[in-house]
């Protein structure tokens, strides 16, 4: 028998937590703020091109899994990093402004662990500050709620979307 590869593994997890699990779909506004905050910080992030907020918002062991093409699952931030690092270099140099937004279908949070099911769009803002719509798309992420009372992303899967998806 052949053993499972990552990405399988990954999606078999995300099974049992979408499937299996008993949380609550809605749950205290305390952690509902928190959870938002990454969110936050994530939009932060591609507003200033602040690869240390990247760093703070994912797990050292996360998976990031682009969901089309091969090979698209990295495990571990070390792996992942550099994508978010070219993304903000590319954009910095050219002084093209990013503004990040979201679009939450679902959310279901435990206590130590939430998902979340959506569309984002990254808008382009040149100099002059007028924003050229972006290409949307959709993700799941699974949130790990650390010891400190914060959360952080430990898997984050995203892909291309409509923009009617994102406008619904």
């Amino acid at each position: 028998m052949k053993p499972l590869r990552a990405g399988a593994n990954v999606f078999l997890f995300l099974t049992l937590v979408i499937g299996c699990s008993q949380t609550e779909k809605h749950t205290n506004e305390a952690e509902l703020k928190n959870i938002d905050a990454v969110y936050a910080k994530m939009s932060l992030a591609y507003k200033t091109y602040d690869i240390n907020i990247i760093e703070e918002i994912y797990t050292a062991d996360a998976f990031s899994i682009y969901a089309a093409g091969k090979d698209t699952v990295k495990h571990g931030l070390k792996n992942f990093i550099n994508s978010f690092k070219r993304t903000f270099d590319y954009h910095r140099e050219r002084e093209t402004g990013l503004d990040m937004k979201f679009k939450f279908l679902e959310r279901r949070i435990d206590k130590t662990m939430a998902y979340d099911i959506g569309y984002f769009r990254i808008d382009k803002v040149d100099k002059q500050g007028v924003k050229t719509p972006g290409i949307p798309g959709k993700f799941v992420t699974v949130l790990l709620k650390q010891p400190d009372g914060s959360w952080k992303f430990q898997v984050d899967i995203y892909g291309d979307a409509t923009e009617s998806a994102f406008k619904d």
